[in-house]
């Protein structure tokens, strides 16, 4: 049980893209009211041209996000439609703080690979509301679809 984002890819994302995904998702880290860490809740996000890691920060960490440029074992789990799988589980009864972080990443991902993923999400449209406004904001993403949309 808890309050969960999930996404499904195919194995590889090319390097333009994520490079672009990942680029996009440090310009919006000043904008997102909330202290990122590494994996762990300590240290640094690590964000590179093949991953976007992090965390809350210690003590509002709980799981930590990880999005990868190539799907492999253990963060990535394979479907019966030799997709990868994964999800980000961002608290139990209430989100984490950093849970507006992981659903700007999968918005700007959505952005960049269109149908090529996939995202589902515990929470409701509104409760999306603000990742949906930094985005627009910082990037000018003027495309944007309600979460029905998206979550397909």
């Amino acid at each position: 049980m808890g309050i969960s984002h999930y996404w499904e890819i195919r194995k590889t994302i090319e390097k333009d893209r994520f490079a672009k995904i990942a680029q996009d998702f440090k310009k919006t880290i000043p904008y997102l009211g909330v202290e990122l860490a590494g994996g762990d809740g300590k240290g640094k996000p690590e964000i590179t041209n093949n991953i976007i890691r992090f965390n809350g920060k210690e003590p509002h960490d709980y799981e930590t996000f990880h999005f990868g440029r190539i799907a492999k074992w253990p963060h990535y789990s394979k479907t019966d439609r030799g997709t990868w799988f994964a999800f980000c589980k961002v608290g139990f009864d209430i989100p984490q703080p950093y849970d507006i972080a992981v659903k700007v990443a999968l918005i700007i991902a959505k952005h960049y690979l269109g149908s090529n993923i996939i995202l589902g999400s515990d929470e409701t449209e509104a409760e999306w509301e603000d990742a949906y406004e930094i985005v627009k904001n910082v990037l000018g993403y003027e495309e944007l679809k309600p979460k029905e949309e998206i979550m397909r």
